[in-house]
């Protein structure tokens, strides 16, 4: 080795001592937590009205920001460097994923060149690179099963926090007609979480059950694979209590669809056959949740809003997509369509408070056009084709966390948004787990598991 190697090796080689791999994993979950307990909850958010805030403190919102959100932004972005140089693992293009993913976080920091409101898109583009920070270094030290289990932890911790708050307020009544599960989130925002929190439960399952199998042991006392199942459970029952339409019959049908990868072919082809089984089980679930004696009042959850889903969102659509004009092939800018003047004026418009188009692919559209959309699909297609190959093939409850979430995120994102903005808990873990494997795993040892 030259002189020159052998100097920078030892530059490498500069790193923090060493610290056990719980302890890591404890600390960087406790932070991760309190980071994104600032960006969406809200102690009193079962007893605001509709759940949201009003469209004069949306407005205000998007203009000056919050502080301490971007306070604890900058720390996660600091944490993340700090992570990736105590790991000296350092981020390698080796496969197509990585080189899609540079393509498309390219096209978003080139917009800001025509961007309709400069230092809105910059304000974005900043907390999106903040946040990109965050996740390398999650990347460079956790593997795919210690996501699993911080997205767990963190998970359960703000459902349980979120149960606490409306048992407090007094707006905890499952019984109650109409009522839905919103904690310290919106009910659609709480779906999501509760959707994390079960594949996170299931992955951490898997796992355990793989590790005990491979390692020839058989245990049923009370461990951590039982304590995953419970949450599992917990995470279904509230998920459904959210009354999320659309969510929670994307949820579950994601859950079916990660079980039944492992299976055999000849049951996934029951499975395919049977589906209207857990459909007709679900309705009837929902009906009798609801109280309901029809299937449009099982379909609608019980929820006094008599509007579909789809109907209730194809005016908002109809009247973005009416002023993107000239702007369809390169958008307004990363994130930049909703500033202050056009969250008043469309929230009028509509009659009802609004800062988002409710469908990602839209969302994507006004902000960084169809060629951006393009780009964005092509990395998500990637990676779900990827992790569901891998699951398939070594079965890790890592890769079943992130196929899991990729799919939530393909689903949902028709009609609802954010699950492309790593601003938020479960789009932060799911770009985590695309880096981890897109730039710290090499095409040689990539088969061989991350668990």
């Amino acid at each position: 080795m030259s002189s020159i190697d052998a100097t920078l090796q030892q530059r490498i080689d500069v790193r923090m001592p060493s610290l056990p791999s719980w302890l890591i994993l404890s600390a960087v979950t406790l932070f991760v937590g309190l980071v994104f307990l600032t960006s969406e909850h809200r102690w009193d958010r079962s007893s605001l009205k509709d759940y949201v805030e009003s469209a004069e403190e949306r407005a205000i919102a998007a203009v000056s920001g919050n502080k301490l959100r971007r306070f604890a932004f900058f720390a996660i972005a600091g944490c993340g460097t700090l992570l990736l140089l105590s790991s000296g693992k350092w981020p390698a293009l080796r496969e197509p994923l990585g080189l899609c993913l540079l393509l498309a976080a390219g096209w978003s920091f080139a917009s800001v060149l025509w961007a309709d409101s400069v230092g809105f898109t910059t304000k974005r583009l900043f907390l999106l690179l903040l946040c990109s920070c965050g996740a390398l270094g999650i990347a460079s030290t956790l593997s795919l099963r210690q996501m699993a289990i911080l997205l767990l932890c963190v998970t359960a911790g703000y459902a349980f926090m979120g149960i606490l708050a409306e048992v407090l307020q007094g707006n905890f009544r499952p019984w109650a007609a109409g009522y839905r599960f919103a904690g310290t989130l919106h009910p659609n925002a709480q779906a999501t979480n509760c959707g994390a929190m079960a594949l996170s439960a299931l992955a951490v399952w898997k796992g355990n059950a793989l590790t005990n199998r491979r390692a020839g042991t058989r245990r049923w006392r009370f461990g951590a694979q039982q304590m995953a199942g419970c949450l599992f459970i917990s995470a279904v029952v509230l998920l459904l209590m959210t009354k999320s339409r659309t969510a929670s019959a994307a949820i579950i049908m994601v859950i079916t669809i990660v079980w039944a990868t492992r299976q055999r072919l000849a049951l996934n082809l029951m499975l395919a056959g049977s589906a209207l089984v857990p459909a007709l089980l679900l309705a009837y679930a929902i009906t009798f949740t609801a109280a309901g004696s029809s299937v449009g009042e099982a379909a609608n959850m019980g929820r006094s809003d008599s509007q579909g889903a789809f109907n209730g969102r194809l005016p908002i659509w109809e009247i973005c997509l009416g002023r993107v004009g000239a702007h369809v092939p390169i958008g307004f800018g990363y994130d930049g369509f909703w500033t202050a003047e056009r969250i008043e004026d469309i929230s009028w418009e509509v009659g009802w408070s609004i800062s988002s188009v409710h469908s990602e692919y839209i969302e994507l559209v006004l902000g960084l056009g169809v060629i951006g959309l393009g780009l964005y699909l092509m990395v998500q297609f990637l990676a779900i084709g990827w992790f569901w190959l891998r699951y398939y093939r070594l079965g890790f409850g890592g890769d079943a966390l992130i196929l899991g979430l990729l799919l939530i995120g393909a689903v949902q994102g028709f009609m609802e948004t954010g699950y492309l903005h790593p601003s938020s808990l479960v789009p932060f873990m799911t770009l985590s787990g695309i880096v981890r494997l897109a730039f710290f795993t090499d095409h040689q040892t990539s088969w061989a598991g991350v668990a």
